[in-house]
């Protein structure tokens, strides 16, 4: 599925991908009950420098504030176009992008470095020879959770917990199958079956990427939702020089200046807050 640009967005246009840079985000909040925030809103930037404001409903605020972070490139799928707010907007256009808890296709893209790779569970695992899901011995056959009982022996497959670091912190980037292979250059099953190898010890190959850095297209790990540790899957690597299809150019030679064109209009939603005796009721309820 292409990309859509921001500017061909409609309500009739449900079921589509976006790219986008995060600009700005922001909570909207009412004036007399600053704690109790309305959304998390958000400014995107596509790759021809159109914006477009985004917002997510307070009950889903707290898990988007923590996967979404100004500046980064974000891919966008199961997601809602709606008509724009009266109020506490930023950009004058007719529709804004909702995300909620169903936007479960959320892809985010970051640079960031290799740093280590832990194998307490070891660097591949027994996989599925049709699905590559993980099997168990089943008496003389294997039990896959997806496929059933299954006769054909499973393979090696790469399943690399990689710590991963950039300016802002570190966290654990899961890197799976073909997506290490490609890395790697060297089929997981090659290295499992070479003489002296041991699961549980990098082979020095696999050791090369340490300490390198790549552009990670990921998402939430969803087997860890539910726990307090942030961990990702890795969907996509590319190299650290990739630049986004389409008017590239012309996007970051231009993007400062819409940025700074942008956070006047930001700041001003955000001063509503203060000008409390010039807000109704009624106009409190047509921000919801």
């Amino acid at each position: 599925m292409e990309f859509v640009l921001l500017k061909e967005l409609t309500l009739a246009q449900q079921h589509c991908k976006i790219r986008t840079r995060i600009s700005r985000m922001w909570e909207s909040t009412t004036p007399l009950l600053k704690n109790n925030i309305l959304s998390l809103d958000c400014l995107l930037i596509d790759e021809e420098g159109y914006t477009m404001q985004a917002t997510v409903r307070k009950f889903d605020a707290d898990h988007f504030r923590t996967l979404l972070s100004e500046g980064d490139v974000y891919i966008f799928e199961n997601f809602n176009v709606v008509p724009s707010r009266n109020t506490y907007k930023v950009v004058d256009r007719k529709y804004m992008v909702q995300i909620s808890k169903w936007t479960h296709g959320v892809k985010y893209t970051c640079k960031g470095k290799i740093v280590g790779i832990d194998t307490t569970y070891g660097w591949w695992y027994k996989a599925c020879y049709d699905c590559k899901g993980a099997v168990k011995d089943y008496d003389d056959n294997f039990w896959c959770a997806r496929c059933g009982k299954n006769n054909q022996a499973p393979i090696p497959w790469y399943k690399l917990n990689s710590i991963v670091e950039d300016e802002t912190g570190s966290t654990e980037f899961t890197i799976f199958g073909k997506v290490a292979q490609d890395l790697i250059h060297v089929p997981a099953q090659q290295l499992a079956i070479a003489s002296n190898s041991d699961r549980f010890v990098l082979p020095p190959v696999v050791k090369n990427i340490i300490g390198q850095t790549y552009i990670f297209q990921i998402l939430p790990d969803k087997r860890r939702a539910s726990t307090n540790l942030k961990s990702f899957r890795v969907a996509k690597i590319f190299p650290t020089d990739l630049k986004i299809k389409g008017k590239n150019k012309e996007f970051e030679n231009n993007l400062q200046e819409i940025e700074e064109e942008i956070v006047e209009n930001t700041r001003a939603v955000q001063e509503i807050d203060d000008i409390v005796e010039e807000i109704s009721p009624t106009q409190l309820l047509q921000s919801t």
